[in-house]
């Protein structure tokens, strides 16, 4: 009886100190950002990838480009790419669609990330929207 007493007090005990160990780090998250975000702050872990996705009309030769980030922290993670809002058979064109832009951090540090909506061959031309979040990498 009292070996038993020993054997689950062991046990448990040892259930004890293995509940707070860690088994394995979860996957880093994919924050998605949006219009509604912008000037918000988001804090990235190292190799994890933000999405931001806005609103666009690629058929009038619109398009997001950025504007200031610094690459050293936080850079494009592969082109860029649009989807349509209904997410059926391709839009008319002049319909909106909804372009996405994915950003991976690099290394830690802080910067922020100016994002604008233009047609890049109009010069001295003011963007017709901007975009831009504030990034800390750790």
């Amino acid at each position: 009886m009292m070996r038993l007493i020993s054997t689950i007090a062991a046990v448990t005990f040892a259930a004890a100190l293995c509940a707070g160990c860690p088994t394995q780090s979860p996957a880093p998250s994919t924050p998605t950002l949006t219009e509604k975000d912008m000037g918000q702050s988001v804090e990235l872990a190292v190799g994890s990838t933000v999405r931001i996705v806005l609103d666009s009309n690629p058929s009038t030769g619109y398009h997001w480009d950025v504007a200031a980030v610094d690459a050293k922290v936080l850079r494009a993670a592969g082109e860029s790419s649009s989807t349509h809002e209904s997410g059926g058979p391709a839009p008319m064109p002049g319909a909106p669609e909804k372009a996405i832009l994915s950003f991976q951090a690099v290394a830690p540090g802080q910067t922020t990330l100016q994002l604008v909506y233009h047609q890049p061959w109009t010069k001295d031309v003011p963007p017709a929207k901007t975009f831009s979040a504030n990034f800390t990498v750790r």
